[in-house]
């Protein structure tokens, strides 16, 4: 198996450290609903009800759109959630370096580039309990995992970083490391091996 690389000189984290504000989640999918974009919501809406603060950039587009922002607005959280549409591709480096975590609440899911790019800008990530993110992300060390479509796990683990969002930053810093090795050099030099030995 030889799985997706991620340009880890492009993909940086962001220098400053962050003080105030509420805690920005970055989600990076088709509007599709495998893409899992409605339970994000409802943690939101969850956490909302808590008082606490957090807004989400949802990037991507596709035939989900109108539903999810009928969500939002039947949730009241139209000034918490920005659709960002389709973003050009230079322009990603600072969609996750305005972030403090991803979240990928997908149904299922392989080896998401988004998540990879993501981790590659020190993000920690969120992500369901699939077979392709699995295995990369751990659980506790450089991201979370939680159940498809329980918005309630999902706001549990967003409460401590709502809290204090610096305290991702760990977290985010063993994940940036978990794909120090994905460069796409070595992912093409596993591809010309592999070519070369069935040759």
């Amino acid at each position: 198996i030889i799985e997706n690389g991620v340009d880890t000189t492009i993909f940086t984290p962001r220098t400053e450290i962050r003080k105030t504000g509420p805690l920005r989640l970055l989600c990076v999918a088709r509007l599709i609903q495998r893409k899992g974009q409605k339970t994000l919501i409802e943690a939101l809406k969850i956490l909302k009800k808590e008082g606490r603060e957090a807004t989400l950039d949802l990037v991507g587009g596709g035939d989900d759109y109108k539903r999810l922002t009928n969500f939002v607005r039947k949730c009241r959280l139209t000034e918490q959630v920005q659709f960002l549409g389709a973003v050009e591709r230079t322009d990603m480096p600072g969609c996750y370096r305005k972030a403090d975590v991803f979240v990928l609440a997908s149904h299922n899911e392989g080896m998401s580039i988004s998540m990879l790019e993501a981790m590659a800008a020190s993000l920690p990530v969120i992500v369901t309990k699939t077979p392709g993110v699995q295995e990369i992300v751990r659980n506790n060390q450089n991201g979370w995992i939680f159940p498809v479509g329980c918005a309630d796990q999902l706001a549990h683990i967003l409460r401590p970083l709502c809290d204090n969002p610096e305290s991702a930053r760990p977290l985010g810093m063993r994940a940036r490391s978990s794909v120090q090795d994905r460069s796409w050099g070595k992912i093409a030099d596993s591809y010309a091996n592999l070519f070369l030995s069935v040759g």
